[in-house]
C-alpha cells in the first residue's frame, strides 16, 4: 500500500479493479463504487442522513446482486 493513499483508497482501487476483472461487474461503472463507499466513509458517524445513505446503497448493492444472479441463471 501507498504511504500517499489512505486505507480506504487503497481498498477502493482494489475493489475497482476485483470489479473490472470480473466479466458481469465489469460493467458498473468505476465512479458508482467510488461514490458507493465514499456515502460509507461521508455517513459512518453521523446519525442525519444514515437513512439517505441506506437507500442508496441498497440500490446500489441490489444492482450488483441482480447482475450476479442474472449471470449465475
Amino acid at each position: 500500500m501507498s504511504e500517499s493513499n489512505s486505507s480506504v483508497e487503497e481498498l477502493t482501487e482494489q475493489l475497482v479493479v476485483k470489479c473490472s476483472n470480473n466479466k458481469t461487474l465489469r460493467e458498473i461503472p468505476e465512479a458508482k463504487i467510488k461514490e458507493m463507499i465514499q456515502t460509507l466513509v461521508n455517513f459512518q458517524f453521523s446519525e442525519d442522513n444514515r437513512r439517505n445513505a441506506q437507500t442508496n446503497l441498497n440500490k446500489t448493492i441490489n444492482e450488483i446482486v441482480n447482475r450476479l444472479s442474472e449471470e449465475n441463471s
